[in-house]
């Protein structure tokens, strides 16, 4: 009896090694950069996936994604904030505080740019495998279980999206299921952990799922006003603004008689390299001779001056003077710890 059991073990230690050594040899031959690609074949070879995410700062609170996509180019992408619906001919952004949408004929460019930020970018191989061809395999790191589901990981570099992240594949079907990434926020740099709750491959979707129904009370707008970043007028309303959402505050310190203020917002302001800064600022305009107090506490003595300060009102940085946007905006980043 005793050595039934022991050639039982025996069999199952053996059935566990080879199942061990298939995977080894699958992760060997295809290297870290094999996950990579074994995740981007699996979504651009599907017909449709469903997902429901979260993504977590350590030590914050969570925020909830929705994903639905099939094809052709039809895909529904959902946060607290923002909604993108496209019907395969036509994309519909919505922003839900403001509770304003606007419309836009569906191109490749339209597509790929509604999958630019880093929650979204992963899926983009649904529809043009191609897009993780940037992200650089560094290292294996170790599998890991959540939830009873075996993952394999790997640390990529993708400069302009994630940055250094460690990303976590289901053994079983190669598609992503976990991601940590790092991103700089007013407090120092913040962990951003990414958890597929619900994730399903194939099937079939309705139509009616990439259908838009403006929400009540709601307006359509140009897409390049939904686009452009809002600017607070009033100081203590951009504060709290950037408490609420983690982000530093911009301040545009700027006169009338000001001919250098007026070609600071015709030329920077409204370029994209500018405009993308939104994600990390919340900006507001400041009318220096009618706030002379608050210019004085940020020691504004010439125009334009543009103040950085984190979300509590503490100065962080100034930019005093004209600069053409490259310029201006590479200030702005390395005041706020980019690359």
């Amino acid at each position: 009896m005793v050595c039934e059991v022991r050639e039982m073990k025996k069999g199952t230690i053996l059935a566990v090694a080879v199942a061990m050594a298939g995977t080894g040899l699958a992760l060997l031959q295809g290297g870290p950069k094999g996950l990579l690609d074994r995740h981007a074949a699996a979504l651009a070879e599907s017909q449709s996936l469903q997902a429901e995410l979260t993504i977590q700062p350590i030590g914050g609170a969570p925020q909830r994604l929705r994903i639905a996509l099939a094809k052709p180019n039809l895909f529904r992408l959902e946060s607290d904030e923002v909604l993108m619906v496209s019907d395969g001919k036509e994309l519909v952004t919505l922003d839900k505080k403001e509770n304003r949408f606007a419309r836009q004929p569906l191109s490749e460019a339209l597509l790929a740019s509604s999958f630019d930020k880093s929650e979204w970018a992963l899926w983009l191989p649904f529809f043009q495998r191609g897009a993780l061809e940037k992200a650089s395999a560094v290292r294996s790191v170790a599998p890991r279980v959540r939830r009873g589901v075996s993952l394999q990981g790997v640390e990529v570099d993708w400069p302009g999206k994630l940055g250094r992240a460690t990303l976590y594949f289901d053994a079983k079907d190669g598609v992503l299921r976990q991601a940590e990434w790092s991103v700089q926020q007013t407090d120092g740099r913040r962990t951003l952990v990414m958890d597929a709750r619900s994730l399903a491959l194939g099937g079939s979707l309705a139509v009616a799922a990439f259908a838009f129904e403006p929400p009540s009370g709601s307006r359509q707008v140009a897409p390049e006003e939904l686009s452009a970043p809002k600017w607070y007028k009033d100081h203590s309303q951009a504060l709290a603004a950037a408490s609420k959402a983690n982000k530093f505050v911009f301040i545009d310190f700027y006169t009338e008689w000001c001919g250098w203020c007026k070609e600071l917002k015709k030329n920077v302001f409204p370029s994209a390299e500018f405009q993308a800064m939104s994600k990390h600022f919340v900006f507001v305009e400041v009318d220096a001779e009618a706030n002379p107090q608050l210019a004085q506490t940020y020691g504004v003595e010439a125009y334009p001056t543009c103040v950085i300060t984190d979300a509590q009102g503490r100065l962080v940085h100034k930019i005093v003077g004209y600069k053409e946007k490259a310029e201006f905006v590479a200030e702005m980043k390395q005041a706020i710890g980019l690359r």
